[in-house]
């Protein structure tokens, strides 16, 4: 036989294919179903308490709303700075000052008593009952009851502690020796019924009112927000609404008495000016009529139109009895200022108008000084009394400069150096006699000008 031969099968090698992706396995639902029907009840048990839990806490727990307003500001940080010494109104208040206007008790006090905030009851349904509640400007806050009888023909206003403050018939005021202006309606005295209210004083009201209430402005100050939080969406509302109002209101009032200081400072610097207008003529003409025509009798003629420029001498005394005059005006025109400090203050504008005063930096930044003290201590007594230390301290500034510095330094100025005394002590042209002699002799051609400028220390000139 022969043998068989065998044949081994060959081994063939695949290739890898590249095209061949990692699959994710699958999710196997099945385990997860396995479980939920193992633990089925402890599943619906936990569901359920958390649906009754969420339904509990949407009952007890009261949603918190918030109520917001915003105010446009009309001019803010818009006006360009005005020019020196030019009366202007500015802005009315700053960036701070809108805040602290905001939480002011002039707005905040009016807001809780014509909403009545200063009122609580206990019940929803007592608030048609207490709908007429008024109270004085005086009165006694504290928690209290009103009974109505079996009948619900009579009342009794008791404290929470029982005692009877009042009792009275449908119809009758409640609380008239309480401060409470009260007269419920005929139909809410209902038998047996019991209304329970508390009345808080409107300073504390006006306090926490204002401690909840937000208040802000953006960058540019251009927008005053307030947002107020709260569980009545509608008490809320009402109040950002009034608290929006007031301050619109009070901001127009300031702004009403601002511009009428403003009218009126300027009415007196027109009529001062004015004054000063008519005085300066009157010694024009008086000037021209005295002086011009008598020097001009006595110089000799010359070609007409060139009297003034060809004699110097003249000129030159022309210019001193100009400026002497109007050193003169200036003397007494500061005299007169000072004297009225007692009786009515220092009037700055009034100051400021005179020349002489414009010409002196030292009394200049004093005046300014003081307008800015003034301007600081009106706008703290509007917020505080005049107890109030800084009031104190800056009014004592303010007085020491207008009763001691400027008076002081338009002494200095007027040549009189705070004394006052009289007009012939300290006249511009007072002088002694040798120092007029030793003045150099003119020449002959200029000899009647030099007799009109040697006059004696008590010439009125």
């Amino acid at each position: 036989m022969k043998p068989e031969r065998l044949t081994l099968p060959k081994a063939t090698v695949s290739r890898p294919s590249l095209m061949t992706k990692d699959v994710p396995p699958d999710v196997d639902w099945g385990r997860y179903l396995l479980a939920i029907r193992r633990f089925r009840w402890p599943v619906i048990v936990v569901t359920l308490l958390g649906t009754l839990g969420g339904i509990g806490a949407t009952r007890i727990v009261k949603p918190i709303y918030a109520a917001r307003a915003s105010i446009w500001i009309e001019g803010a940080n818009q006006k360009a700075p005005p020019q020196q010494g030019a009366a202007w109104s500015g802005d009315l208040l700053g960036t701070t000052g809108w805040v602290d206007l905001a939480h002011s008790y002039v707005v905040l006090e009016s807001v809780v008593r014509d909403l009545r905030l200063y009122l609580s009851w206990r019940l929803r349904s007592d608030s048609a009952m207490l709908a007429s509640l008024r109270v004085e400007r005086l009165f006694h806050p504290g928690a209290y009851r009103l009974q109505v009888d079996t009948a619900g023909r009579t009342f009794s206003l008791v404290t929470q502690r029982g005692l009877v403050l009042q009792r009275g018939s449908v119809g009758d005021s409640v609380g008239v020796g309480l401060g409470l202006s009260w007269v419920p309606p005929a139909a809410e005295f209902k038998p047996r019924r019991r209304i329970e209210f508390a009345l808080a004083p409107p300073t504390e009201t006006t306090v926490r009112l204002a401690e909840k209430l937000r208040v802000k402005t953006d960058l540019d100050g251009n927008f005053l927000r307030l947002e107020l939080r709260g569980a009545d969406p509608a008490a809320i509302t009402a109040t950002v609404n009034a608290a929006a109002q007031r301050i619109i209101a009070v901001a127009g009032e300031l702004k009403r008495q601002q511009l009428t200081e403003l009218v009126r400072i300027l009415s007196e610097q027109l009529q001062r000016a004015q004054d000063n207008l008519a005085g300066a003529e009157a010694a024009l003409q008086s000037f021209l009529g005295k002086t011009v025509n008598f020097v001009t009798r006595r110089s000799a003629p010359v070609t007409p139109g060139l009297q003034f420029a060809h004699d110097p001498a003249l000129s030159r005394y022309l210019e001193m009895k100009v400026s002497l005059e109007q050193i003169r005006r200036d003397r007494v025109a500061i005299e007169r200022v000072v004297a009225q400090v007692a009786a009515s203050g220092l009037s700055v504008d009034a100051l400021s108008a005179i020349g002489a005063v414009d010409r002196s930096t030292e009394l200049v930044a004093a005046l300014k000084d003081l307008t800015t003290k003034r301007a600081e201590l009106r706008a703290l007594q509007s917020r505080y009394t005049d107890a109030h230390l800084p009031v104190q301290r800056l009014a004592g500034e303010a007085q020491a400069l207008e009763r001691r510095t400027i008076p002081a330094l338009a002494g200095a100025v007027s040549g009189c150096n705070g004394r006052w005394p009289t007009r012939s002590a300290c006249s511009p042209v007072s002088s002694s006699a040798t120092t007029r002699r030793d003045w150099p002799r003119p020449p002959a051609s200029q000899t009647f000008a030099y007799s009109i400028l040697r006059c004696s220390p008590t010439c009125p000139c």
